[in-house]
């Protein structure tokens, strides 16, 4: 059976492996992004209490885009020059900065047979492109990335979740930037095409492909993944030797997990990622981080 993440009333012994944890790394889509003003107000509150006090920093492992993900790591009060993981680690920066870590790329001759392949899918390609600002006068706060987004097969959006316009082409080799992500719309698929894509996919020796639940399978470059900013941590001055948790709710988090000293799944994860988890909140999304976040002060209190 899994652990239960301690609460207030658990005995104090339970607390013992949260007390010198120094890092925080959350997955966002489906962890920390709530839609209750009080839960992110909550959050806000319980961050700052934790970095003032006992110099807890947090850090991010995602699946969307630096422009995507930077409001909600903004209220996450990140440190500038943090290492965080875009793209399901398909890229691994400094936040606020222009320094990149690593950047796992797609070639475009790779995006275009799958495009052939899906072809009588209904299903439509969204290719994002990623790379540093060169000019200094168009550099918005605490971003430096210039990132694009395409789409290949059936027109409908105009905009992604991020707010990213979508540029509508016929072929990748109209794409002139960098490709780091790829994402297949599965909504039109049913179950035995959507495996049958993922068999596909995975037989790719240069692309990597997940499912994250939200109606995309996410593809990136072979190479790093969300676990993988453990090891960028690691290397970096600032946070090597210090006791890692990460927090997330699906199977693109697994790595993440797996590589983290402590693992944390919101009880609305799917059954994979809460099988690798250490221990499983109560609560889901939002509640569920701040019920993580609280565990954390109170194991600080007490050791």
């Amino acid at each position: 059976m899994k652990v239960q993440l301690p609460d207030k009333d658990c005995n104090l012994a339970l607390l013992k492996d949260f007390a010198d944890v120094e890092i925080i790394v959350t997955d966002l889509d489906g962890t920390v992004i709530d839609g209750i003003d009080s839960v992110r107000d909550n959050i806000s509150n319980e961050i700052g209490y934790l970095q003032r006090n006992y110099r807890v920093h947090f850090s991010v492992a995602t699946g969307r885009t630096y422009t995507g993900a930077l409001p909600v790591m903004k209220k996450l009060q990140l440190k500038d020059g943090i290492p965080v993981a875009l793209y399901n680690g398909g890229v691994i920066m400094g936040y606020g900065t222009d320094k990149v870590f690593s950047k796992q790329t797609i070639e475009p001759d790779v995006v275009d047979d799958i495009f052939e392949y899906l072809k009588d899918s209904q299903s439509s390609l969204y290719v994002y492109t990623f790379e540093l600002s060169e000019d200094p006068f168009f550099i918005e706060e605490k971003n430096y990335t210039r990132e694009k987004l395409y789409g290949m097969g059936y027109k409908g959006k105009k905009y992604d979740s991020n707010g990213m316009p979508i540029i509508w082409i016929n072929s990748s080799r109209q794409i002139q930037e960098m490709i780091v992500a790829v994402l297949i719309e599965e909504r039109q698929m049913d179950v035995p095409k959507k495996r049958a894509v993922m068999n596909y996919l995975h037989k790719n020796n240069m692309v990597e492909a997940t499912s994250s639940g939200n109606g995309f399978i996410e593809i990136k470059g072979k190479g790093f993944n969300k676990g993988s900013i453990f090891q960028i941590l690691k290397e970096h001055k600032d946070y090597k030797e210090k006791k890692t948790l990460a927090i997330g709710d699906n199977n693109n988090d697994i790595e993440l997990f797996e590589k983290a000293d402590i693992s944390v799944a919101v009880v609305n994860s799917s059954k994979a990622a809460i099988d690798v988890a250490d221990y499983v909140c109560k609560f889901e999304k939002g509640t569920g981080f701040l019920q993580m976040l609280r565990v954390m002060e109170s194991a600080k209190r007490f050791y």
